[in-house]
């Protein structure tokens, strides 16, 4: 880790404390919006522990999409807009350590909110854990990549905070809903059940989630190509605009 990545490290956690938006998001709202649904729902389902087995990494994926969507990109375009980057620019700062700084704060806030997560199915719904970590692991860094990927495109793709803040309201609710991550899918009209796994990647990302959760990560090969594929677009979006705008 370079001297000036540490040091934008330690100015983005003191920052980051001083907003009270994203520590709410970070650190509260993965918890009680997993408790809600978990109250509601796990006692109404016949078969709690399949009930856990969906909505405990299903809530992963919810977590991967707030911290890529406000964590990453609001973030970015907010210090951008403000003049952060241009100010850091005349001083010997590595203005791209930005980036690797940004990934490191995606995984640390995805572990956190996950954790939690577990933590409350563990010791508060009495939930039965995962023993195939390896698979869930490998999802959960899939799914780090995709919340990277999606806040650099956020990002190099909106010029002000109130435009990112519009592109992040109007698709959080579609892809959250459609996701099958927050209310059962299986409660949705047929034709919306029939076009989720067409229009929404966080479908295929739960998808990967729960297979992983349950030992079949590698059977879901559909959802494999089809987060591999947004992967692609999202990083060939994010690199194509770093190229020819002036997103510092």
């Amino acid at each position: 880790m370079t001297r000036s990545m540490k040091s934008y490290l330690k100015i983005e956690s003191i920052l980051f404390f001083r907003e009270p938006l994203q520590v709410i998001f970070s650190f509260f709202f993965p918890a009680v919006m997993f408790s809600i649904f978990a109250s509601a729902f796990s006692g109404n389902l016949e078969g709690s522990e399949e009930y856990f087995n969906a909505y405990i990494p299903g809530y992963f994926t919810t977590v991967i999409y707030i911290v890529s969507m406000f964590m990453i990109g609001y973030q970015m375009v907010a210090d951008k807009e403000e003049g952060v980057y241009k100010r850091l620019k005349v001083t010997p700062f590595n203005i791209k350590d930005i980036y690797k700084s940004m990934v490191l704060k995606s995984v640390v806030l995805c572990t956190i909110g996950g954790l939690e997560v577990v933590l409350l199915g563990k010791f508060v719904y009495h939930a039965e854990l995962t023993t195939h970590w390896g698979q869930f692991i490998a999802a959960f860094i899939i799914g780090n990549v995709v919340a990277v990927c999606s806040g650099f495109a956020i990002f190099v793709l909106s010029k002000s905070s109130k435009q990112a803040l519009t592109i992040i309201i109007i698709t959080f609710y579609p892809l959250v809903m459609l996701g099958d991550n927050t209310f059962p899918l299986s409660m949705m009209p047929e034709f919306i059940r029939k076009i989720a796994p067409i229009i929404d990647p966080l479908y295929h990302l739960n998808r990967l989630m729960r297979g992983a959760w349950v030992g079949e990560l590698f059977s879901e090969k559909i959802s494999i190509v089809y987060v591999f594929v947004t992967i692609i677009v999202l990083a060939g979006i994010s690199i194509k605009y770093d190229k020819t705008v002036d997103n510092f």
